[in-house]
């Protein structure tokens, strides 16, 4: 549920719908959340490709980092929405441009891999939204809200904040591939009856599936993931054995 392609400027220039998808089936991964850095502008790409695919079903989603520097996860259920959530957020960051030297590239491409741009601004940076007030966007959009890799000594929200805001509904909360849950519980139990998700955070072709998330559901929809997480109408998830 957490994969970053060529246009965070942090992945590997491998991380081509292609590669990804390919890299998913390898793995029998059959869900896969592509998730840039504030932007969705190769999820167009993904789009195509899952759906001449099949097998693939696509969570469109953006790693937003927030006002506090708190990198959480957002998806949508369509194209359309993400996309109008992607210009919220693309208007909150600053205009500032990227360094490619520095940062790496923003390479924006079509489904077939070809470079149809380059992103200017730079996306590893904070938007102007607090963590209220990216949670308010992406409820009036239906989506789901997930911190990402809470465990991390920066960009996690018991980092930065030192505390979950109780009075915002998360949908899960993120921690990082190679960290057991018991060990997130030990100094924060009061996590105890959170949906704690372990997913891959890829930056790289080897990282796709390093931690998966399996679900109970009758069909791999956007729908019986939310209630999959609120565990009604028979909809479950689970990690595997840690």
């Amino acid at each position: 549920m957490h994969i970053h392609s060529v246009l965070s400027p942090c992945a590997d220039l491998s991380m081509g719908p292609k590669n990804i998808i390919s890299a998913a089936k390898a793995k029998g991964v059959n869900i896969i959340g592509v998730t840039d850095h504030n932007s969705a502008k190769n999820l167009a790409a993904f789009e195509k490709l899952a759906k001449l695919e099949r097998s693939i079903t696509l969570l469109y989603g953006i790693e937003v980092e927030t006002k506090e520097e708190i990198h959480v996860l957002c998806y949508f259920e369509t194209l359309d929405k993400v996309s109008a959530f992607d210009n919220i957020i693309y208007d909150s960051i600053k205009d500032v441009k990227n360094n490619p030297d520095i940062f790496g590239d923003q390479v924006i491409i079509d489904s077939d891999e070809n470079i149809i741009g380059y992103e200017e601004k730079l996306l590893l940076q904070r938007c102007e939204l607090t963590i209220q007030q990216l949670a308010d966007k992406v409820n009036k959009f239906d989506g789901m809200i997930i911190p990402a890799h809470i465990d991390r000594p920066s960009n996690g929200i018991l980092t930065n904040l030192g505390f979950v805001p109780e009075n915002i509904y998360f949908d899960a909360f993120e921690i990082s591939p190679n960290t057991k849950t018991e060990d997130v519980l030990k100094t924060h139990p009061y996590l105890k009856n959170k949906n704690l998700i372990r997913s891959s955070d890829a930056h790289l072709l080897t990282e796709v599936g390093k931690a998966v998330i399996n679900f109970q559901m009758p069909h791999p929809t956007f729908e019986n993931i939310k209630f999959a997480f609120l565990n009604r109408l028979g909809r479950r998830w689970w990690v595997s054995s840690e």
